[in-house]
């Protein structure tokens, strides 16, 4: 018999405006891009929509703004049948990541949290209990992330992407902790500040 798996993503919920061109533009300069697209996006969506996809019963607290980029970014997670009760709609615009693709794949991309700033430990103790698997990012204030951590009765899963400063104890309390290469040594560095830390690039 399969077992009920109940997750809740604390997190961020972008659109993503993707442009495609030739080749990125250098400082100051513009360039004609080929097309472009909107797409939601955001780790703390992603994340949910993945929950909800490989079966579990999954929610999504985080905050939209009052636009139109709001149904773009929730729009998969209702689909999905993710649930969505304790969104919040805030006064600033849903947040956006803004992305250049040139045609080898390189990227530049920049993100605008918006919303997601809202996303305070005010805000996650608002919204109440978390229930089931606890699944985080680095898209939302660290307060929010202490919250909903202290708010968590079950397992609790980070990932620190990006990196924020959070207290030890609560870098300690993440069942796993998923970083990078990179994203793990900053964290090392919060964990113990008097040792400074480099990886070896493998042989």
């Amino acid at each position: 018999m399969q077992q009920h798996i109940q997750v809740t993503i604390v997190g961020s919920s972008n659109v993503d405006i993707t442009a495609l061109m030739a080749r990125l533009p250098g400082p100051g300069e513009t360039v004609l891009a080929d097309s472009y697209q909107l797409s939601p996006g955001g780790k703390g969506a992603n994340q949910a929509l993945a929950a909800a996809l490989a079966g579990a019963t999954t929610e999504f607290i985080g905050a939209v703004g009052n636009d139109s980029h709001a149904g773009i970014a929730l729009g998969q997670l209702e689909e999905a049948g993710v649930k969505l009760d304790r969104v919040t709609r805030a006064s600033e615009p849903t947040g956006v990541a803004i992305i250049q693709v040139d045609s080898a794949a390189e990227n530049s991309i920049a993100v605008v949290s918006g919303a997601n700033s809202t996303v305070t430990g005010e805000a996650v103790q608002a919204a109440g209990s978390i229930e089931g698997i606890l699944v985080l990012q680095g898209e939302i204030p660290a307060s929010g992330i202490k919250a909903a951590m202290d708010a968590a009765t079950d397992r609790i899963v980070l990932n620190l992407a990006p990196v924020i400063e959070l207290d030890r104890e609560y870098l300690l309390k993440a069942n796993p902790l998923v970083v990078n290469e990179h994203e793990a040594e900053a964290v090392l560095q919060q964990l113990n500040p008097n040792r400074k830390m480099k990886f070896e690039k493998p042989l």
